[in-house]
């Protein structure tokens, strides 16, 4: 047996058409707040896998070519989808988050109705939807843009009251987070991708 039978046999990995049905999944049902948010997880500390937390920084670095400098891009007081495994969050001192933007103001600024709707579909593989609730406006989150934030600056910041947790996830909806996570992160590249 060689490494690649042994990897491809223990390491998650989708096949184009497990990733086809994924995308024709998503594209079929609608994503509800009911079966993806549970109330049992917010009242605890504990910071879980697909928990939405607000009041985060997150930002990037680029290049502007007109001033010829790099920059800090920075998003402030945004919500984040914890991406980090729960017990890694215990562990660990890094807490891996994807940015979660207000989805309106998302839409306005691509100002493609086909885009929208297949974004809304959850079919954009670096994108995750999530639909409006009654107390937080519906949310785009772009997995291409993770942030890392350190655990002990993070419960500082919610004993301060600053950060606090949205929503946490149902079982329903982590299966839908690992998912979208499994589409993005690890399905297969094109045949063309060469490796040395």
């Amino acid at each position: 047996m060689t490494l690649a039978d042994v990897l491809k046999k223990n390491f998650p990995y989708i096949t184009s058409d497990e990733a086809q049905s994924l995308h024709k999944i998503f594209s079929e049902y609608d994503v509800s707040p009911s079966w993806l948010f549970g109330n049992t997880g917010l009242n605890t500390h504990q910071i879980a896998q697909g928990d939405i937390l607000t009041g985060l920084n997150a930002g990037v670095w680029d290049f502007d070519n007109e001033e010829n400098q790099t920059r800090f891009r920075k998003r402030e007081n945004c919500f984040g989808i914890a991406l980090t495994n729960s017990c890694h969050n215990e562990r660990n001192d890094f807490l891996t988050f994807a940015p979660l933007m207000d989805a309106e103001p998302y839409f306005s600024k691509i100002n493609n109705r086909s885009m929208e709707e297949n974004i809304k579909s959850n079919v954009v593989t670096q994108l995750i939807f999530i639909p409006k609730t009654n107390d937080y406006p519906a949310l785009v989150g772009d997995f291409s843009m993770c942030f890392a934030v350190t655990k002990n600056f993070l419960v500082k910041l919610r004993d301060q009251g600053i950060v606090q947790k949205a929503h946490s996830l149902t079982t329903y909806g982590y299966y839908f987070l690992l998912a979208k996570l499994t589409l993005h992160f690890m399905r297969p590249e094109a045949s063309e991708v060469a490796r040395i």
